[in-house]
């Protein structure tokens, strides 16, 4: 996949682990790569922690709190494509 494939395209990181810190570490270094990229970062990152609380027979069943981030996640997206038509 060429680097240009995220050139300008509007991206949305969410940070997944089973500690505590929703995988900060890996949001902070994937969203260094994606401005390399040149893509439009949307600047609300969801941190899911403790994960593996949330799989039963291997399906994700978010609980309320992440179900609320993802939900002002889906907003802030919303928010951005009015703003850039």
């Amino acid at each position: 996949m060429p680097s240009s494939t995220f050139k300008y395209k509007r991206v949305a990181i969410i940070g997944v682990s089973d500690g505590h810190a929703g995988n900060m570490r890996g949001i902070d270094h994937f969203t260094g790569v994606m401005h390399y990229l040149r893509a439009n970062i949307i600047s609300f990152f969801p941190k899911i922690s403790h994960v593996q609380l949330m799989i039963e027979n291997e399906i994700f069943m978010p609980d309320e709190r992440v179900q609320k981030l993802l939900a002002e996640l889906s907003e802030e997206i919303r928010k951005a494509d009015k703003i850039s038509s």
